[in-house]
């Protein structure tokens, strides 16, 4: 399991350390990092080194840039996941895990039951999309997952509108009250604290509702509870 700095500036200073060790070309083939996941930790580390800075700097740093540091770095850490995850453990030595900060856990310990529900925003997309991100209490500004689980469960519902105006919403409004009741569609499972969900294009205009709790998929019983749910319109 990966602990990651809770401070941008402490957290600025280990992807630095890690970005570096990772895409050593021995670590590459050590630790069977993809193609894939390769150009897309070298695409990260690039946006990262120009929007920190940003988000740092009073002359520059406005919500747009310190929205979009956030947003990018919940896409690191769920990156980071990613490549951790795919490293086989008996290639992992006392001085990979020092440096990645990936603390083993003891064989056979069991995780502890997740009592916590998540925290989570949609954000309404053009386009019949809406965007779904989770955080855990500790984790204010930016996605992410509970350290027990391992992905997260959602279901959704679409709505009729029973009031409101029949022009697109504007992001951001207060959700109108809702239609007539409608079937849940799920449970659906994320790997990702941060997703999209794609609606057609005859919801546009329509209220999804959503629900979501961290999973523990060999121990259901170990999963969290659900969250209270959250409405949005969905835009065209």
């Amino acid at each position: 399991m990966a602990l990651f700095p809770d401070k941008d500036a402490d957290f600025n200073d280990y992807f630095g350390i890690v970005y570096a060790y990772l895409i050593d070309p021995a670590n590459v083939t050590r630790f069977l990092i993809s193609a894939t996941n390769l150009t897309n930790l070298n695409t990260v580390k690039t946006n990262w080194d120009t929007q920190y800075p940003q988000s740092q700097n009073t002359n520059t740093a406005t919500k747009t840039i310190v929205d979009n540091k956030n947003i990018l770095r919940g896409d690191i850490e769920e990156l980071l996941r990613d490549i951790y995850g795919d490293i086989p453990n008996s290639v992992l030595t006392t001085g990979d895990r020092n440096t990645l900060n990936l603390h083993e856990r003891t064989p056979g310990s069991p995780r502890p039951a997740i009592t916590t529900k998540p925290n989570f925003i949609l954000n309404s997309q053009s386009g019949f999309s809406i965007l779904v991100e989770n955080r855990v209490i500790a984790d204010s500004t930016r996605a992410s997952k509970h350290a027990d689980c391992d992905v997260v469960e959602y279901k959704y519902k679409v709505t009729e509108v029973a009031s409101g105006p029949p022009t697109p919403p504007t992001p951001g409004s207060p959700s109108p009250t809702p239609g007539p009741a409608a079937a849940w569609i799920g449970p659906l499972l994320s790997g990702k604290a941060r997703f999209i969900i794609q609606l057609a294009n005859t919801e546009g205009g329509k209220l999804l509702t959503i629900t979501t709790r961290w999973k523990n998929t060999l121990d259901d019983s170990k999963s969290g509870p659900w969250s209270d749910e959250v409405s949005a319109r969905v835009n065209w």
